[in-house]
């Protein structure tokens, strides 16, 4: 009987180490699993596709993933690496390969001079996703330029894709961006950008944002944008489906937004300049409105911008991809009369150019409006719209008027 304690015991010693993955070091960092990577002059790269946990606390050793990697899943969980009092060294590198990083714990990055935080260089995708929190601050600039030490991103790529899913993501750079990319897209998560002179978030291409509490600040320069295509470069594009988004511009001359066409569908937006009493501007709405069968949108503009509008139908409750309904060019539209039974979708986009704290061509959507037309039938009779529709009710649908308002930080 005695034997066969001692066997089970050793069997099941043997069953729990095989179960559980070893934990490798890489002199201050530990990584799972052991293979797929090398350790070499304070250089943990990872050289294979696979999934990887990195945790650990330095101030000399950095992360790589080498280049043409397609499928690399890296979990940061309580990460520390401060390379700050280094040259040209950047404490976590993807060079060109694809990346999915999940965050798990407070984990910090800190580069040394004229590199990003977490640098995605160009032919690079970066999506960063988890519950867990990442500060990434680039390297202070040895005159190198505005762009260089920014602190998620590269340095003027424009080739290279950032897609923020969620997590708490802060982003800092002394002289270049926040965020810096060819294609950013924020989905989810608590993102703040800010930079010392440099722009908050800006794209080579384009922006895109769908949801999440985001902020983006310059700091003392009093010229560029809290979000930026391209620091104002025409032909940029930026898009707003939703969120919450709090962007302020330098002291004098910085746009809260700036770029080529901006449209905004959705979220609640703010904008403004970064001091109290420069050129503030309101712009609220726009709401749809029924009176006598007809929609109407109503924006009102602070500074001297003379709207355009366009009408749109679609088969959906949303107020993007519809169709443009020819001639409706005002800020009214009638419903038609001859409309057949069922549910009828329109929204507004209005269009402007601005110049002040949101600065470029502005594409903003409209609340979406549900019109119902019933079968006329038995003596039916109108309701709330022109005779002719049957049994009629309008009801406007979508989320809150969203806001784009000044305020000052």
């Amino acid at each position: 009987m005695k034997q066969k304690k001692i066997f089970y015991a050793v069997l099941l010693a043997l069953m729990l180490s095989f179960s559980v993955l070893p934990v490798a070091r890489a002199a201050d960092l530990s990584i799972i699993p052991a293979t797929g990577w090398n350790y070499v002059g304070n250089t943990l790269t990872i050289t294979v596709n696979g999934t990887y946990t990195i945790s650990g606390t330095s101030t000399t050793d950095v992360i790589v993933v080498s280049p043409g990697l397609t499928n690399v899943n890296i979990t940061l969980n309580g990460v520390n690496i401060d390379v700050s009092g280094a040259n040209n060294v950047s404490a976590f590198n993807i060079t060109g390969a694809a990346v999915n990083l999940t965050l798990v714990g407070d984990n910090t990055l800190r580069s040394g001079s004229n590199r990003a935080g977490l640098e995605v260089p160009e032919g690079s995708t970066l999506t960063i996703d988890g519950g867990g929190s990442l500060t990434a601050r680039g390297g202070d600039s040895s005159g190198s330029g505005w762009r260089e030490g920014v602190g998620i991103g590269g340095s003027g790529s424009s080739d290279n894709t950032i897609i923020i899913n969620g997590g708490v993501v802060t982003a800092t750079s002394s002289e270049g961006a926040g965020i810096s990319g060819g294609t950013i897209t924020i989905n989810d998560g608590v993102v703040t950008a800010t930079s010392g002179i440099g722009i908050g978030i800006g794209a080579g291409g384009t922006i895109i944002i769908n949801g999440g509490v985001i902020t983006a600040r310059p700091g003392n320069n009093p010229f560029v944008a809290g979000i930026s295509g391209g620091a104002g470069i025409h032909g940029d594009t930026i898009t707003i489906n939703g969120g919450v988004i709090t962007a302020m511009g330098g002291v004098t001359g910085g746009a809260g937004i700036r770029g080529g066409t901006i449209t905004i569908i959705g979220g609640d937006v703010t904008a403004g300049r970064f001091h109290d009493g420069y050129n503030d501007v309101s712009i609220t709405g726009p709401s749809v409105t029924v009176a006598a069968g007809v929609l109407s949108v109503a924006v009102s503009l602070t500074q001297s911008e003379t709207p355009s509008y366009q009408w749109y139908s679609n088969t959906t409750n949303d107020n993007s991809g519809g169709s443009p309904i020819p001639g409706a060019t005002n800020s009214s539209f009638a419903i038609p009369a001859n409309l057949p039974a069922g549910i009828h979708y329109y929204y507004c986009v209005i269009n402007w150019s601005a110049i002040g704290e949101i600065r470029g061509v502005i594409r903003l959507h409209s609340k979406i409006a549900a019109v119902t037309v019933g079968e006329n039938g038995g003596g039916g009779s109108s309701s709330g719209c022109d005779a002719g529709y049957g049994l009629l009710a309008l009801a406007l649908m979508g989320t809150v008027p969203f806001v784009i308002r000044s305020r000052s930080l």
